[in-house]
C-alpha cells in the first residue's frame, strides 16, 4: 500500500463470526480514479479479488483520486472448529 498510495499508515480491522471472516482496510493516501484503473487490469487488486472468489467470498475496492482507498472482504470460514477433536 505505502509504495503506490503514498501513505504512512492505514486502519486494518479484522472481525469474525461463526461463518465469516471480515476484513476492512482503509487509508487516506493518494487513492486512484476507478474509471482509469480497472480492478481487472491491476495485478495486485485482481489477485486479491480472485483469491477471495476462490474461497467463496468477495472483495470490494473503493477509491477516488486524493481521498484514499477502502478495501473490504468477506471470506467464509469452512471446516474450522473451536471444539477439540478426540
Amino acid at each position: 500500500m505505502a509504495r503506490h498510495a503514498k501513505v504512512s499508515s492505514a486502519i486494518v480491522i479484522l472481525t469474525s463470526n461463526r461463518k465469516n471472516l471480515h476484513l476492512h482496510i482503509e487509508d487516506w493516501g493518494a487513492g486512484f480514479n476507478r474509471d482509469m484503473v480497472s480492478i481487472a487490469t491491476s495485478g495486485g487488486l485482481i489477485g486479491m479479488q480472485e483469491r477471495a472468489i476462490l474461497v467463496g467470498g468477495y472483495l470490494t475496492v473503493e477509491s477516488a483520486q486524493g481521498t484514499g482507498t477502502r478495501i473490504t472482504a468477506r471470506l467464509p470460514i469452512r471446516g474450522l472448529s473451536t471444539k477439540k477433536k478426540r
